[in-house]
């Protein structure tokens, strides 16, 4: 469920629209949450070793990227680079008057 609504949220992202923005925040916060509680029950139950890489390498790493995507996501810079949606003018999102 989370790789559909963070690919959603990428797609609508590079569409430049605020709702892709906080779905990918959203949805990446709750990838982290899940994919560090995963390691913990892991070692609180003692889980087989055949998944002992699965529960602290993988699960530890997309963690990672979660909370990077949802750091990302969260910078003022993406809210501006979302403002600055196509049709509003140059660069820095003024129309050039002459």
């Amino acid at each position: 469920m989370e790789l559909v609504v963070l690919a959603t949220g990428a797609l609508l992202l590079f569409q430049r629209k605020m709702a892709g923005r906080r779905m990918i925040a959203t949805a990446g916060g709750v990838a982290a949450l899940h994919n560090l509680s995963a390691s913990v029950q892991y070692e609180l139950v003692g889980g087989p070793p055949d998944v002992e890489l699965i529960a602290y390498v993988v699960g530890p790493l997309t963690a990672a990227l979660a909370i990077a995507a949802v750091v990302v996501a969260a910078l003022p810079s993406t809210g501006h680079w979302c403002r600055r949606a196509a049709g509003h003018g140059g660069v820095s999102g003024r129309s050039e008057r002459r």
